[in-house]
C-alpha cells in the first residue's frame, strides 16, 4: 500500500489497516509521514498478546481457586 503525505486521509488508512488484520493479511511494516494516532500492530503481535492473557487469566483462576480452598 502506498499513501502520500499530506493528502491520504488518516481514516481510510486505518480503515485499510482493519481490513489487512482482520482478512489475516500479515502487515510486514509501514512508514507514515502526517498521520498522527495511528497504531498498527503484526497479527502474530495481536495473537502473541491474545495467548499472554489468555495465561494471565488461567494463572489468576489459579491463585483464586488456591484462595478459596485455603
Amino acid at each position: 500500500m502506498v499513501t502520500r503525505p499530506g493528502y491520504t486521509r488518516s481514516s481510510l488508512f486505518r480503515e485499510a489497516i482493519d481490513q489487512f488484520i482482520e482478512a489475516e493479511i500479515p502487515v510486514l511494516g509501514a512508514v507514515i509521514n502526517g498521520v498522527e494516532d495511528l497504531f498498527v500492530l503484526s497479527l502474530n503481535h495481536l495473537r502473541e498478546e491474545s495467548a499472554f492473557k489468555a495465561e494471565q487469566n488461567s494463572e489468576d483462576q489459579a491463585t483464586i481457586t488456591e484462595k478459596i480452598e485455603v
